[in-house]
C-alpha cells in the first residue's frame, strides 16, 4: 500500500488508532509508562477508625468528577492512615481505572488515592499537558477497560496507553496554558451561575411568601399543613379554583405519527426550570394533531413535568401556540386572577416542595392532574404577581445568558483540544 507524503514540517506515523496520520516533526507517540512512574492507590484498613477523619487527602473516583485540580476529598486520612498508603507528590496526574474509567485530575499537594485510581508521577512530560492529553483521550482509555460488570484497566495496560507528546517542554506548557485559561473562564462562569441561582432561590423563598413591601400579615393554614403568615391582601386557594383547565397532553401511542417536519411535540424532558428546551423536539402529523385538537397548547399555558422532576414548569410562549405535548400536565390559568409567569415561578419553588413532601416513592415520580388540581397556591393581587414574576424572570435571563456563555466556552475548549493536542494547530513558543 502506498503511503502518502506528509506536508512540510510534519511526518507520517502509525497513529494511536492504527492508521497513518500527520503529526509535527518535533512530536512523538509515547506510552504513559515512559513519561513517569505509575502508582496504583490503596485503601487503609476501614476497620481501624484511627486511620480516618484526619487532614490528609485520599481521593476516590467521585473526587475526580468535573474537576481539574483536587483541592479536597470526601474522605480524609489521619497521619497513621496516610502512612499506610502510597504517597503522591504535588502535580501527580490521577486517572480512574476501575468503575467509572477515564476521569482525570491533578493533585495540588501531597496526597494518596484508593486502588481504583492510577496516578502518574511525571518525569518526561509537563504534568498539565499530560492531564489534557489524557482528558482528550478519555474515551480511548474507557474502551481499553475490560467489559466486566465493573470495568477495570490494570496498571500494566494503563501504562501502554499512547499519547502525542511535543519534544519541547515549552510547547507542552504553552498548549496546557491555553487550555487552562479556557478552563479558568469556564470555572468563573460556573461560579457566577451558582451564585445567581443561590440568589434566585433566596428571593423566591421571600417573594413567594412575604411579597413586596407588606407591613400587615395574617395567619393561614400553610401549604404544608402548618400555620404560616402571609400578607393580608393575599388569598389562599386551590389550583382548580384559579385555573380554567388542568389536563394531560396526548397520552396514546404516537410512534406511527412521527414525521421530520410537522407539529412540534413537547415531552417531559423538554420542560426545564422556567423555559422549554427545543433542541430535541419530536414532530407529529397535522392530522394526528387535529384529532387531539382539545389538547393543543395556547400561549400563556403552563406545562408541568409529570415524571423525573414532577412539577417542574415553564410558560408556553407565543411561538409555541398550537403545539402539542406528550403526557405532560397542561395548566391554563384564569388570567384575570393568576399570571402565567407567577404560576410557573410558584410551581418551580413552593409547588415542587408540596409535591415532594406529600407524595413519596413511586407516586412522587408520576404527578397526576387530580392531585395538581387540589394543590394549594398563594394568590397575591395580579399586579404584585407580575412584579414578582418580573424580578425572578430577570434573574432567570441572567442565569441563561451565563449558561449559554459557558456552553460556548466548552465548545471552544473541545475544538481547541482537538487541534492543539494533535498538532493540527501549533502554538508559538
Amino acid at each position: 500500500m502506498q503511503v502518502r507524503k506528509a506536508k512540510q514540517g510534519y511526518k507520517l506515523v502509525k497513529s494511536l488508532f492504527g492508521k497513518y496520520e500527520e503529526i509535527p516533526e518535533q512530536w512523538n507517540i509515547k506510552q504513559i509508562n515512559s513519561l513517569g512512574r505509575i502508582v496504583t492507590g490503596s485503601t487503609p484498613s476501614t476497620s481501624i477508625r484511627e486511620f480516618y477523619d484526619g487532614q490528609f487527602l485520599w481521593a476516590t473516583p467521585p473526587d475526580l468528577e468535573s474537576v481539574k485540580y483536587v483541592y479536597s476529598t470526601q474522605t480524609k486520612l489521619s497521619k497513621k492512615g496516610f502512612e499506610q498508603t502510597r504517597k503522591l507528590p504535588p502535580g501527580s496526574v490521577l486517572v480512574t481505572c476501575i468503575g467509572t474509567v477515564g476521569r482525570t485530575g491533578i493533585g495540588i499537594q501531597e496526597m494518596a488515592t484508593n486502588q481504583q485510581i492510577n496516578s502518574v508521577i511525571t518525569t518526561g512530560v509537563d504534568h498539565e499537558f499530560l492531564y489534557y492529553q489524557l482528558s482528550y483521550n478519555h474515551k480511548k482509555i474507557k474502551n481499553m477497560a475490560n467489559q466486566a460488570v465493573v470495568p477495570i484497566l490494570n496498571k500494566t495496560d494503563f501504562g501502554t496507553i499512547k499519547v502525542l507528546i511535543p519534544e519541547s517542554e515549552k510547547e507542552q506548557q504553552k498548549i496546557a496554558s491555553v487550555l487552562s485559561n479556557v478552563d479558568s473562564l469556564i470555572n468563573q462562569t460556573k461560579k457566577i451561575i451558582e451564585q445567581t441561582q443561590k440568589l434566585k432561590k433566596g428571593l423566591m423563598q421571600k417573594l413567594l411568601v412575604e411579597g413586596i413591601g407588606h407591613a400587615k400579615f395574617k395567619k393561614v393554614k400553610s401549604l404544608f399543613g402548618k400555620y404560616a403568615e402571609i400578607p393580608e391582601e393575599w388569598n389562599h386557594s386551590k389550583m382548580k379554583d384559579v385555573c380554567k383547565k388542568i389536563s394531560v397532553g396526548i397520552a396514546t401511542s404516537t410512534t406511527k405519527y412521527f414525521i421530520d417536519n410537522g407539529v412540534p411535540l413537547i415531552r417531559n424532558q423538554n420542560i426545564k426550570d422556567g423555559y422549554i428546551e427545543t433542541n430535541d423536539l419530536l414532530h407529529i402529523t397535522k392530522q394526528f394533531a387535529k384529532i387531539n385538537e382539545s389538547k393543543k397548547l395556547n400561549e400563556g399555558d403552563v406545562v408541568c413535568m409529570r415524571t423525573g422532576y414532577p412539577g417542574q414548569s415553564a410558560v408556553v410562549p407565543s411561538e409555541m401556540n398550537g403545539w402539542q405535548t406528550f403526557t405532560t400536565l397542561i395548566v391554563r390559568p384564569n388570567h384575570k386572577i393568576l399570571d402565567s409567569n407567577y404560576l410557573s415561578m410558584f410551581m418551580n419553588s413552593i409547588g415542587r416542595k408540596q409535591i415532594t413532601s406529600v407524595q413519596a416513592g413511586a407516586a412522587q415520580q408520576n404527578l397526576n392532574a387530580g392531585w395538581l388540581s387540589n394543590m394549594s397556591i398563594l394568590i397575591p393581587p395580579l399586579k404584585e404577581q407580575q412584579k414578582i414574576a418580573s424580578i425572578l424572570s430577570n434573574i432567570d435571563s441572567e442565569i441563561r445568558k451565563e449558561q449559554k456563555y459557558k456552553s460556548h466556552l466548552e465548545t471552544l475548549k473541545k475544538g481547541l483540544m482537538q487541534k492543539l493536542l494533535t498538532g493540527q494547530i501549533r502554538v508559538k513558543v
